[in-house]
């Protein structure tokens, strides 16, 4: 494995703009070993009640006999709200030096094949997590069974692929449910968090239409924020959290 990586499951922190390249590195030493995609899975649902292309009577995995998920998802972030101790983490970091602040945290990796530093056991055995009672939020959302499970459970070769026929057919429902969404043009695609002159911090968010926007001020002191919480939400759905 690349040594700069190795040397980065051992870091406590990461600069923000090395996050992106850290990131792209670790996938593509995890998937470089995989099967190839069959399907985008940026755009597969990862909640069973969502799926697009996986047919009703497909039974549901075994999670205890998987890991897919823990061994596939290199970008697992944490909110305020999690559980998950902090020194179990990466601080994602900006500033210059000795002024710096967080603005996300991330789950770490473990050194050996940079699966969830928190997943014992090697993916497609028996395995179980570490800390399922305070796993983060992203875990929690993510639902064994759904459209993304199997598709990462393919490309580890824990099921079939699909066959030409099916892949054509899965590609052309998702598709047209990605269609059918539309352009989305309000959904926040990049975050910054910034101190102003006065210390307090800026949420300042960019759409996928190009709209820039303040969307939030805060006080350190008392409130926390990651860039994470605001990342593909609509500037609505943005506003309703921060009121919350």
């Amino acid at each position: 494995m690349d040594q700069e990586l190795v040397q980065i499951t051992r870091e406590k922190t990461i600069q923000a703009d090395k996050l992106r390249w850290t990131l792209y590195a670790m996938h593509e030493e995890i998937w470089r070993k995989l099967g190839i995609p069959q399907l985008d899975s940026e755009n597969l649902p990862h909640r069973v009640e969502e799926n697009v292309v996986t047919p009703e009577w497909m039974p549901v995995p075994d999670c205890q006999t998987c890991g897919a998920c823990c061994g596939g998802f290199v970008a697992v972030p944490t909110e305020p709200d999690d559980d998950v101790p902090e020194e179990e983490c990466w601080e994602i970091v900006a500033g210059e030096e000795g002024e710096e602040y967080v603005v996300d945290r991330y789950i770490r990796r473990r050194e050996s094949d940079l699966a969830c530093k928190h997943l014992w056991g090697g993916v497609g055995g028996k395995v179980t997590c570490k800390i399922y009672d305070d796993r983060p939020n992203m875990c929690r959302v993510f639902e064994a069974g759904s459209d993304r499970c199997h598709a990462l459970r393919r490309a580890f070769g824990l099921e079939p692929y699909l066959s030409v026929e099916d892949m054509f057919a899965a590609r052309q429902r998702l598709k047209e449910h990605v269609e059918a969404k539309g352009a989305e043009s309000d959904k926040i695609k990049s975050v910054s968090i910034t101190p102003d002159e006065a210390g307090m911090m800026k949420v300042e968010v960019v759409t996928k239409g190009g709209e820039s926007k303040l969307v939030h001020t805060f006080d350190p002191a008392e409130e926390t924020w990651y860039r994470v919480q605001f990342e593909g939400k609509t500037l609505g759905e943005a506003e309703k959290m921060i009121l919350s």
